[in-house]
């Protein structure tokens, strides 16, 4: 089943990564979406924008970590405590944007397992997740100045569209 990588201008991206999700999250659909990030910086923004953009859509699950209300370092171990006892039956998926190599600069990739919120700055947190949705958004080896990095606003725009539109898939009826 899993994992599978889609480049997010592909066409069929979000319908690929969205077969894959609908079959992660099963019958009983009791998911939580954990979304990781802020809009404080561009490069750290797809968490937040994506969870922004699957409440406005009416995605059917429940979604933490939005433009409004972010789930970023500063509050990411409170908040994996309060999911972790809030949403015990619930199948956890962690969306983050991610550093890797550069051939892979804008591929959004679906896997099973937990997300390491911070690893690209080096920080410490505790992983997350039972499945994990990661975009790479940049190279690796520019991690010591990803804070100051031109990355365009609506290249992080499209990606979460695609993870947006995945879900939409997933969820409603195979509907775009």
């Amino acid at each position: 089943m899993l994992p599978v990588s889609v480049y997010y201008e592909d066409n069929g991206a979000a319908i690929t990564l969205g077969k894959f999700l609908k079959e992660a999250i099963g019958e009983s659909g009791k998911v939580v979406v954990i979304c990781i990030g802020t809009d404080k910086y561009i490069c750290d923004c797809l968490g937040p924008l994506v969870g922004s953009f699957l409440v406005e859509a009416n995605i059917p699950v429940q979604v933490l970590g939005v433009l409004e209300n972010p789930i970023h370092s500063g509050n990411i171990e409170v908040k994996i405590k309060e999911i972790t006892n809030l949403y015990k039956d619930c199948k956890v998926i962690a969306i983050d944007g991610c550093l890797g190599n550069e051939k892979d600069i804008g591929i959004i990739k679906f896997r099973e397992g937990s997300v390491n919120p911070g690893s690209a700055v080096s920080k410490k947190h505790t992983c997350i997740g039972d499945f994990a949705i990661e975009a790479i958004i940049e190279k690796k080896e520019v991690s010591d100045y990803l804070l100051e990095l031109p990355i365009r606003l609506r290249y992080i725009y499209k990606i979460a569209s695609v993870i947006r539109d995945a879900f939409r898939y997933a969820l409603n009826d195979n509907k775009q």
